[in-house]
């Protein structure tokens, strides 16, 4: 009824409803709104399962089948800089950019931010480069998804057993032509990758938004050093359409022994550390 009544007074505006992370099971908790919305909130250095960024990728992977099942729209509240639920520190700039990044490469058609102020100079500065890169991820972000089938090595992204792999990867259409990978690096410590796309076709190099840097493309295969938590839109330029469901496969090494300290140390509850000094 609330719904029928929005439509009524306000038929060209979509209905939104964000939910706190967990979409409860349900139809009736869905089948009242044209977009879905989750805030995938997650804690630095806790050792549950919001302790890492990879949170974000399972909230928006768990919203994003939900809203497919209703042809809903996915979008996404990402955490601006802090909540009540962190205990060390708020998330810092390579944070913020690994999970917006993961926010679209897992179905967020749009990223929004419940924001308590901002603590520090740096955040702002961090979210003024995202809306920069924004503008133009923007547009390949609300292609309409390409079926693809991603394979995974070492690892394999199953949310049943909390197993990601370190880099996680979507193809998109580019309006401008051509295709773009976007990939995110969601470890603290810098990881290799290799990436190949069945029917890549004469694709010489892999050029790369926001940088200058290239990639030479051999057999449909390129690769590239990811730091931590780094973020990467390659541009894939080619004269042939790729037949989709496409195939893709990420080859990884990680290099925990460069992991960084600061972004790696660990956290601590409430209780603080009994038995030592500054409880």
């Amino acid at each position: 009824p609330l719904y029928r009544q929005v439509y009524d007074a306000d038929g060209y505006h979509p209905c939104y409803v964000v939910y706190s992370s967990h979409v409860p099971d349900g139809d009736e908790y869905v089948d009242w709104m044209d977009v879905l919305g989750t805030d995938p909130y997650w804690v630095p250095a806790d050792g549950g399962r919001r302790g890492t960024v990879n949170y974000v990728s399972r909230i928006t992977v768990l919203t994003d089948r939900r809203a497919a099942s209703r042809r809903q729209v996915t979008w996404s509240v990402p955490m601006a800089e802090y909540y009540s639920g962190i205990r060390k520190r708020a998330i810092l700039p390579k944070e913020q950019s690994c999970q917006t990044y993961l926010a679209i490469i897992h179905g967020a058609k749009a990223i929004t931010y419940f924001r308590w102020p901002f603590k520090t100079q740096e955040s702002y500065e961090a979210h003024r480069a995202l809306a920069r890169q924004m503008a133009v991820l923007g547009p390949i972000a609300v292609t309409p998804d390409l079926p693809q089938t991603v394979r995974y090595s070492p690892g394999e992204f199953d949310l049943e057993n909390d197993q990601l792999p370190d880099v996680q990867v979507s193809l998109r259409r580019n309006p401008a032509g051509g295709y773009v990978l976007l990939a995110a690096n969601t470890r603290y410590c810098p990881v290799d990758a290799t990436y190949w796309i069945a029917g890549l076709g004469e694709v010489s190099t892999a050029g790369r938004l926001f940088s200058d840097r290239e990639h030479p493309v051999q057999n449909g295969s390129f690769g590239d050093r990811l730091g931590f938590m780094d973020t990467r839109a390659y541009t894939l330029v080619t004269g042939v359409e790729i037949d989709d469901p496409v195939e893709i496969t990420v080859t990884t090494v990680a290099h925990p022994e460069e992991t960084d300290p600061v972004y790696g140390a660990p956290g601590h509850p409430d209780t603080g550390r009994p038995g030592k000094r500054n409880l």
